[in-house]
């Protein structure tokens, strides 16, 4: 368990002593916060209930009601029961052994089917909640992290290995809340009010826990930031970094990122800055022919021995600007700054850069301008990029070849800001936690590194660790989000089926009002079900069909037809009763539909009817009732002939490009085409927490690109795509040179 370079002050007895002391007090009080969730549940059930129009509904909360209070207690317990057993875990040995599995099988296979659509609107509830009380308790819960970590000799310890953080308190209420039999709408209600009662209340409880843990000795000056750390060859490190997971080869390939080299276009590069220069110096110098004063970058390249500024002198300089407790400067005024603070340094001011540093100077900084006209980076995270121009020229100018190494740690951590940027928007990040964390890692490092590039390694590490986190909470959310769409689409894929099938049937016939309010309800409903579960051509949705092609015909077929239903009648009421069950329709329904049913059959072989139905002939209602709404968005057939080549280009692009799209208050906001349906055109857009944005066609984003309302960000490498941008720069330079000449 032990991590090297992490010293804790306690021993396992005392570790164990501790965890019983966070025990006890999280015993204490947690139960008051749940007994308040259950204290207001009566209430607001029976209030719901009061208000509810469709008795359904209403009794769907009256049922909550006696269910939540019957199984209070033990949900209670249980609830607790799984926390208590996560932190005597964590105290006991290790975060490693921690999870939720035997409380999984405790609880038994019953009890945890959900349906899959019930499983997905849960695990939304339960992220949003969970990100929003994290957000709330950033503070006390950042100290709780860091402190549980230093003394379980755990680095880095996040939110998702907290025993008490909000994740692990929502998660052990969902398992506990499965005791209850009620419907999704009823359990979202007693999620809300865990919300409120539970996750709202834990502020307190977060403070007395770091207080015991500060009593103990537990980092009991703990900073809520990243300290500030001065220059030094041995540099502190940032939050959720240990020395022991730096890696002692820096340039170790990153994983997922294939190896990058190049040494080609930066010796191109730099030969091309060198000619450039000299050309620009010639010209100033024949234009100046016969002035009494020779420019400095004439003597530069004649090697007149002109005053030089000493390498050494302009690290030192940079040190300066790097230490710039205002906003970074602009890459194009990175250089003026420089040449000054060096001329002050050495005494002269006609003192000129040595060639080789030159070179770098200017490449560095063409760098960065290029960045900065990079669609992808939004202007935060820009302006936050930009603070790392004077640390990587430092670097450079110790190594230049850092730039053509694609997995140096400066490159690596450039790229880390610049592909958690691409899906950044203010929207899509939540308290600013991306932003923050970034100013965060960047501030350290302007701060931090004095000629040890391990630093940047440092500083990686840690802003990967967020990421990662971030990201592996986006997929699971992104996969949900995928799961209820391609859901919904082959719930509507049935319902045009099902609607295709009865429309063929009912058309130039005569249909009474009772039969086209029984197809267009219960039993449309019922055919859904059936071809979504067992396929159009299942003997279950071929007897659906043959059972309305039973009532449609009766008394239409002549004696021995009519012979043959009246002896069938039994079956079709067997046929009815199995599938209105299925759709859950209530046994009292069920009843009356079964009785109306054998009324309509005799009524329509001659017999007495004894149940009074509308027999008179009527159109059929509308299927469904959304189904209109839902095909009405079908894409225009011109449209999309126009659009041919650009949704082509988007089906080929595949999922996982993002794009900016304007916002219904017109500001930008970033996508990722996650999901594009097998059935139809449609796609799906998520932000970078894995939500939905949109739910769109393919030709309707194929026309908002063309419009320009959305467009298609870049993907690959930034610093790559950069520094080929600049070398295509100087080749078109090249050319209007050759023109102009």
């Amino acid at each position: 368990m032990n991590a090297p370079g992490l010293d804790s002050p306690l021993s396992p007895l005392a570790r164990a002593k501790l965890g019983e002391s966070l025990r006890a007090l999280f015993r204490q009080r947690f139960p008051p916060l749940l007994r308040g969730l259950f204290d207001t549940l009566d209430d607001s059930l029976f209030e719901l209930a009061e208000h509810a129009r469709e008795p359904r509904r209403q009794r769907d909360f009256f049922d909550g009601m006696r269910e939540c209070r019957k199984r209070r207690a033990e949900i209670e317990a249980a609830t607790l029961g799984v926390v208590d057993r996560g932190l005597a875990a964590a105290f006991r040995d290790d975060l490693r052994t921690v999870g939720l599995e035997s409380d999984l099988a405790a609880l038994g296979d019953a009890e945890l089917r959900l349906v899959a659509e019930e499983d997905l609107e849960e695990d939304l509830a339960l992220q949003a909640m969970v990100a929003k009380a994290e957000s709330q308790l950033a503070q006390p819960l950042y100290a709780l992290n860091q402190r549980i970590g230093f003394a379980l000799e755990i680095p880095g310890l996040g939110d998702s290995e907290n025993p008490v953080a909000p994740a692990a308190l929502a998660e052990a209420f969902r398992l506990a809340s499965r005791r209850l039999d009620i419907p999704m709408h009823v359990r979202l209600v007693v999620f809300k009010l865990f919300e409120r009662h539970v996750l709202g209340g834990l502020d307190p409880i977060y403070s007395d826990l770091n207080i015991v843990l500060s009593e103990a000795g537990i980092l009991p000056t703990l900073r809520p930031r990243l300290r500030e750390v001065r220059s030094s060859p041995s540099p502190a490190l940032p939050s959720g970094l240990s020395r022991a997971s730096a890696p002692s080869d820096a340039r170790a390939p990153a994983e997922g990122i294939a190896p990058v080299d190049d040494s080609a276009i930066l010796s191109r590069l730099i030969e091309s800055i060198g000619s450039r220069r000299a050309v620009a110096a010639l010209r100033l110098a024949s234009s100046d022919a016969g002035a009494p004063g020779v420019p400095a970058p004439l003597r530069a390249i004649e090697g007149d021995g002109g005053p030089r500024i000493p390498t050494a002198t302009l690290q030192e300089a940079l040190v300066q600007l790097q230490r710039r407790i205002e906003s970074a400067l602009a890459p194009a005024a990175v250089k003026p700054q420089l040449l000054e603070r060096s001329h002050r340094l050495v005494g002269e001011e006609s003192a000129a850069l040595r060639p080789v540093d030159e070179n770098v100077v200017d490449l560095v900084g063409m760098l960065f301008e290029q960045l900065q006209t990079d669609r992808r980076l939004p202007q935060p995270l820009q302006d936050l990029l930009n603070q790392l121009h004077v640390p990587v020229l430092r670097a450079a100018l110790l190594d230049q070849q850092i730039l053509a190494d694609g997995q140096h740690p400066a490159r690596r951590l450039i790229e880390e800001i610049a592909q958690a940027a691409t899906g950044w928007s203010a929207d899509a990040d939540p308290g600013q936690r991306l932003l923050n964390r970034v100013r965060e890692t960047v501030e350290w490092l302007r701060r931090s590194f004095d000629n040890d590039v391990s630093v940047f390694e440092q500083a990686l590490r840690d802003l990967h660790t967020f990421n990662e986190s971030q990201r592996r909470r986006a997929e699971l959310a992104e996969q949900r989000a995928t799961e209820a769409a391609l859901g919904r689409e082959r719930l509507l894929l049935a319902r045009r089926r099902v609607a295709g099938a009865l429309h063929a049937r009912v058309q130039d016939r005569s249909v009474s009002r009772w039969l086209g309010q029984l197809l267009a309800r219960p039993w449309a409903n019922y055919l859904v079900l059936a071809w979504l579960r067992q396929g159009e051509d299942s003997v279950a949705f071929r007897e659906a069909l043959s059972f309305v092609d039973a009532l449609i015909g009766a008394g239409s077929g002549g004696p021995d037809a009519d012979e043959s239903l009246r002896l069938r009648i039994g079956a079709l009421e067997s046929t009815l009763r199995q599938g209105l069950a299925t759709v859950a329709y209530h046994d009292s329904e069920v009843e009356l539909l079964c009785a109306q049913l054998r009324s309509y059959v005799a009524a329509r072989l001659g017999a007495r009817c004894e149940i009074g139905l509308d027999l008179e002939p009527a159109p059929v209602p509308a299927l469904f009732d959304a189904t209109l709404d839902e095909l009405e968005d079908q894409p225009d057939g011109e449209a999309s002939a126009e659009l041919a080549q650009s949704v082509a280009q988007l089906q080929a692009e595949g999922a996982g490009r993002w794009f900016e799209l304007k916002g219904e208050d017109g500001s930008p906001q970033r996508a990722k085409l996650a999901w594009i349906s097998p059935i139809s055109t449609r796609c799906l857009l998520v932000n970078r927490q894995g939500l939905k944005v949109a739910e769109k066609h393919l030709e309707a984003l194929a026309a908002e690109i063309e419009r320009g309302v959305a467009q298609m960000l870049d993907g690959g490498l930034i610093v790559q795509r950069a520094l080929e941008a600049i070398m295509d720069q100087f080749a078109a330079g090249a050319v209007q040179d050759v023109r102009a000449g």
